[in-house]
Formats: C-alpha cells, sequence, structure tokens
C-alpha cells in the first residue's frame, strides 16, 4: 500500500503537467514542514497547558505525530534541496503522516484543519509530479 503512496498513478502522466526544478520544490517544502513544525508545538503548547480533560491527550498525542511529520517532509524537502536521490519517499511519508493526522484533528476545528489539508495535498501533487529521475538528482551544477 505504501508504495502505491510513493509512486502514485497519476505520476507517469499527470493531469497538470508542470516542469519544476527540484531544488524549487525541495526548498518550498522545507519551509512549508518546518512551519509545521513551529505550528504543531504551538498547538502542542496549547492543547497540554490551557486545556484540561481526557481528550486533551488524544489531541496532544496527534499534535506530536503531526509535528514528527511534518519534521520528516522538512528534512526530506532539505535533502531534496541538496540533491539527495533518496529526497521523494521522506517528503511522501512525513506528508502521509501528517495529512492523516490532519484528517484525525478535523473534528477539533473544521475551518483551519481543512486549510491544512488542502496544503498537504498541493505539497503532495508537486513532489510527485516533479519527480526526476536518480541521474538527474545526484548532478550538482558547477559551481
Amino acid at each position: 500500500m505504501l508504495r502505491s503512496i510513493v509512486e502514485p498513478a497519476f505520476a507517469k502522466d499527470p493531469p497538470l503537467k508542470l516542469s519544476l526544478s527540484p531544488t524549487v520544490v525541495g526548498g518550498v517544502v522545507c519551509v512549508l514542514g518546518s512551519l509545521g513544525v513551529v505550528a504543531a508545538i504551538l498547538g502542542l503548547l496549547r492543547a497540554t497547558l490551557v486545556v484540561t480533560g481526557v481528550g486533551t491527550w488524544i489531541v496532544a498525542l496527534l499534535l506530536l505525530v503531526r509535528a514528527v511529520g511534518a519534521g520528516v517532509a522538512a528534512y526530506g524537502g532539505y535533502r531534496m534541496y541538496q540533491y539527495d536521490s533518496g529526497w521523494k519517499t521522506r517528503i511522501i511519508y512525513g506528508l502521509f503522516a501528517y495529512f492523516v493526522t490532519e484528517v484525525l484533528l478535523l473534528v477539533t476545528s473544521p475551518a483551519g484543519e481543512l486549510i491544512g489539508i488542502a496544503i498537504t495535498a498541493l505539497t503532495y501533487y508537486l513532489v510527485v509530479v516533479s519527480g526526476t529521475t536518480t541521474a538527474e538528482t545526484s548532478e550538482r551544477p558547477a559551481s
């Protein structure tokens, strides 16, 4: 199942063809992932310090998983920016963890989570469509 997430059927012939540099997409994913980590940590602090109750610990656990997923995606984006050939699976697994927690947290704040789901889906599409071969990612530009 995870292989179909990393290499979806639409990746070979995407409906919207974009010509994006892997370094640009990697930089964008790195920045968005870093913002996701900061937002998850702030949400975790808010959930544990301000709100009390049994459901708080479930939300706190989901926010912790969200922070880890965003961190993995940010690290994968950084490695993609540095021309690493194994960037794609790291980013997609991080985005998958982030997406799952977004869907599970949809109960707490629907409007905010829907925006996050849309941004995560768009980022996933950009990462999959901008996929390059290992030969292209291993070549660094001459400096």
